[in-house]
């Protein structure tokens, strides 16, 4: 018991220090929150600061008492008595309510599982991205089929063994997840067989034109004389031959350029070009075209037949061209034989056969019948199954035979508008390509000038008249090293000239003489020059003795009429070698030769070339400057003309017009004849006499045209559209018989010969120019003629020293043939009076107009009172308005 006591004391006192203990920290713990929540009562709230806000400010200018708001307790129950009263009273638990574990073991051994029905999952937006890849067969979703109300609890089992779930065969299912190797199918290539042969041999030949043939793919056809390209599907051969000029170099390196720029150019697929001088390039060449290896070929081997060829070689090949041209009907016709083709013989509703010997091409224009295109197929076909008796020299000119058909070298293609090969293309010389022009998107342009009504074009037109009357021609002043040097100068002193003639491509052989001029040569002409200075004199004031003015040179390069570009090309640069220090260089063509250069020859310049042995007399106020040239065929005389004829005898025929100091300087020529004699005049005699013959006389029958009122050589001025310019002459004086030659004439010009005043136009005059010439000759007595290209009167002819009568050619690139409008000469006051009068408004409506008019502006043609009846305003207001209300109203009355 004493132990008991013992034990009870001792654990009492550690209770009560337990609790003690407790009672400590809890008091500790109270007094640390109080102290933490000591710091809201530190601080004070600025009641300032809550009327920051609207809200503050509003609750202290209008206080309100705020009103709590009280939410209503909800008594949960409420109503259960009422719910519950109609329940019995609950019966003592039933025996069935006690339950073993072991009977939920017999519920899950035989009950099957309970599953959550699935559902498809909802399909997440994504955009659609393209693709070129083949899609990858996966495993279809499976969708849930209907289902019962055992269904939705239960699993449904498995299908049979041949069919899944979705209805397809499981062999099916495999076959569209199976995946193709691509790799192992083996595609056909297209094969596109060439319309040309395998080897072609194509020689590119001529002189001034170079001809390009296809011949024979022989080693036999290649000679020096010429340069060769052989083609092949993957090769492209150049053979120069020893002898080949220029051109047919150039036109060779274009050829063989256009080849391996362009893929199967030809049936070429070449990349670049093999030169055959090469030793790589060249035993293939030669085994290509037969040539065994123990053949050898010389480099300057020429047939002697081609030698012998005294015409230039394209003229003889030209011969070989024949052209054929299918009829509406479908007959078949000779175009043209015997000459080179023209770019002018296409047009869009032709259909064409050209048979170039070696070659046979069958054009088709984009609007030609296609049953004549057919035709023109058959027929091409049997040209080359046939023989071409036409043809001479077939192996001098193709290396192959004709006789029984053409060979199988040949080639036979039907070519569509705008498309044509290489080969088709270079039988043109004057070919026509369309060039792109590709202009700067920031260069500098003019501004727009705003459109002219009638009453403004009609003052500007007046305006341009007055202006070309008062500027009269001037003199040329020719000007070098920036000093101008005029005609009548007399501080020009020639100190030595120096005369040159372009021989072959760059030789300038140096000449004694200098005074007969060919127009199919180039010639330069050095010129060693001083300029004195004027009015310079000694301290005494008499005149320096001795010369001034430093010592200058100059070059001119004389280019004939009849000179190819590529002589005038190389005549420049073959002075460019020749002066190395960089001095004026001044190009002088035929009859534009200033009067400086003409006084180098002291009136005694002839030019020859077209070997009629008739001569033109060209005097002027100068007896240095001289000159006469040859004239072609048809010769006419005019009226007011001096000619000299070399015969076997010297003639000088003087018109009845003719003034005295054109018959001294013919005479002054036919002396310069006989005392030069030049090889060029081979028919002439020893006599030292000159003959001289005047109109009335009649020795010659030579057909003679004149003048009307012939005064002085014509001014000419080219019209355009709202300005118009002088033509330049350079050898402009008032003692000129002719200033200006055909070529002169373009577009619309007003020729002036003093006495009558002439407006020529290539197509209908325009109003504007008809009132600028008008204003022209205002003052001024004589007739006004206007006159339209082709229908030019004789006595406008005989203002010109010769005369080719113009043709007309239709515009290649049109789908109809429109002949430009033409009428014979009228008088210029009668057009003018036509075009400006006033028509009934039913006829300017129905443009039942002269040619001619206006037909933008036709509301011009209308009188005052159709024009406010119309328009519903005047003139004045009407043009006044903007351009494009103008318009407007216009398409509003059918004046469109």
């Amino acid at each position: 018991m004493a132990s008991d006591n013992v034990a009870v004391k001792v654990a009492k006192p550690e209770l009560g220090i337990g609790v003690y203990r407790r009672g400590i920290l809890e008091e500790r713990k109270n007094k640390l929150v109080e102290s933490s929540e000591k710091w809201r009562s530190r601080v004070h709230a600025d009641p300032e600061l809550e009327n920051l806000e609207a809200v503050g400010r509003m609750r202290k200018d209008h206080k309100c008492k705020v009103m709590p708001t009280r939410t209503p307790a909800i008594d949960i129950g409420k109503g259960l008595d009422r719910f519950y009263s109609s329940c019995c009273s609950v019966s003592p638990p039933s025996k069935l309510l006690h339950i073993s574990d072991a009977e939920f073991d017999d519920i899950t051994s035989h009950t099957p599982k309970l599953l959550v029905p699935s559902r498809p999952l909802a399909r997440r937006r994504v955009r659609n991205r393209a693709t070129h890849r083949l899609p990858e067969f996966s495993s279809p979703i499976v969708s849930s089929a209907p289902v019962t109300p055992l269904d939705y609890r239960l699993k449904k089992e498995e299908s049979k063994d041949d069919v899944s779930e979705t209805g397809i065969a499981i062999s099916a299912k495999k076959g569209l997840q199976s995946k193709l190797d691509y790799s192992a199918v083996k595609l056909k290539k297209a094969e596109v067989k060439s319309p040309y042969p395998d080897l072609m041999l194509i020689r590119i030949k001529g002189e001034k034109h170079a001809d390009v043939r296809l011949v024979a793919p022989k080693y036999s056809s290649i000679h020096a004389y010429a340069v060769f390209i052989l083609l092949t599907p993957m090769r492209l051969f150049l053979y120069t031959g020893k002898y080949a000029n220029l051109i047919e170099k150039t036109k060779a390196t274009q050829i063989a350029t256009s080849v391996c720029s362009k893929n199967g150019e030809l049936g070429c697929y070449a990349k670049q070009v093999e030169y055959v001088g090469e030793q790589t390039s060249g035993s293939e060449f030669w085994k290509l075209l037969g040539c065994t290896d123990g053949e050898s070929f010389r480099e300057d081997y020429v047939p002697d037949q081609l030698l012998q060829i005294v015409e230039p070689f394209e003229e003889m090949i030209a011969a070989t061209n024949i052209i054929f041209k299918i009829a509406a009907d479908n007959s078949v016709f000779t175009f043209s034989s015997a000459e080179v083709p023209k770019y002018s013989v296409f047009h869009p509703s032709a259909n064409l056969v050209f048979d170039f010997g070696s070659e046979i091409y069958v054009w088709a224009g984009r609007s030609a019948d296609r049953n004549g295109t057919r035709q023109a197929l058959a027929y091409a076909e049997e040209l080359r199954s046939q023989s071409a008796p036409h043809i001479k020299n077939a192996e001098l000119l193709f290396g192959d035979s004709f006789d029984g058909g053409r060979p199988s070298w040949c080639v036979l293609m039907k070519m569509a508008q705008g498309l044509g090969d290489a080969l088709f293309r270079h039988k043109f010389h004057d070919w026509k390509t369309s060039t792109v022009r590709l202009s700067n998107r920031w260069e500098m342009r003019p501004p727009k000038r705003d459109m002219l009504n009638v009453m403004e074009e009609e003052a500007m037109a007046v305006e341009l008249g007055r202006s070309l009357a008062a500027n009269c021609p001037k003199e040329s002043v020719l000007i070098l090293e920036e000093t101008e040097l005029e005609r009548r100068a007399d501080n020009v002193f020639t100190e030595g000239l120096q005369f040159m003639v372009l021989e072959g491509e760059n030789e300038l052989r140096e000449l004694d003489a200098m005074h007969m001029f060919a127009s199919d040569a180039c010639y330069v002409i050095k010129w060693e020059y001083r300029v004195e200075r004027t009015g310079i004199h000694k301290l005494d004031g008499g005149k320096r003795e001795h010369d001034t003015g430093r010592r200058r040179i100059a070059y001119f390069f004389w280019l004939g009429s009849n000179t190819t570009k590529k002589q005038q090309g190389l005549c420049a640069l073959a002075l460019r070698d020749l002066d190395r220090d960089r001095h004026p260089h001044e190009r002088v063509l035929q009859n534009q030769e200033p009067p400086l250069f003409l006084q180098f020859f002291n009136g005694s310049m002839i030019v020859t070339g077209t070997g009629t042995n008739v001569f033109v007399v060209l005097g002027s106020s100068l007896p240095s400057e001289y000159r006469m040239v040859e004239l072609s065929e048809p010769i006419v005389f005019r009226s007011h003309g001096v000619y000299v004829i070399v015969r076997d005898t010297v003639t000088v025929w003087y018109g009845a017009r003719s003034k005295e100091i054109w018959r001294n300087a013919g005479l002054h020529l036919a002396k310069h004849i006989l005392d030069v004699r030049d090889a060029y005049f081979e028919n002439l005699n020893e006599s030292d006499e000159v003959i001289e013959v005047s109109e009335e006389d009649g020795a010659f029958n030579i057909p003679v045209i004149s003048a009307d009122n012939w005064e002085q050589a014509p001014r000419l001025i080219r019209l355009y559209e709202t300005d118009g310019k002088d033509v330049t002459c350079q050898q402009w004086d008032p003692q000129l018989p002719f200033s200006f030659t055909q070529r002169d004439l373009k577009d619309t010009m007003l020729v002036d010969q003093g006495t009558k005043l002439w407006l020529w136009t290539e197509d209908v005059a325009s109003t504007y120019a008809l009132r600028v010439v008008n204003s022209y000759w205002r003052g001024r007595n004589g007739p006004k003629c206007v006159i339209c290209k082709t229908r030019e009167p004789d006595a406008f002819k005989a203002l010109f020293p010769e005369w080719d009568n113009f043709i007309d050619e239709a515009p290649e690139d049109e789908s109809v043939q429109v002949v430009p409008q033409r009428w014979d000469p009228c008088d210029l006051d009668e057009l003018l009076r036509s075009r400006t009068q006033y028509w009934p408004l039913e006829k300017v409506v129905a443009r039942d107009l002269p040619s001619g008019v206006d037909l933008k502006r036709l509301e011009q043609y209308l009188n005052d009172k159709d024009f406010e009846t119309v328009f519903e305003m005047d003139r004045q207001a009407f043009y006044s308005l903007p351009h494009w209300k103008q318009i407007e109203l216009r398409k509003k009355h059918q004046l469109f």
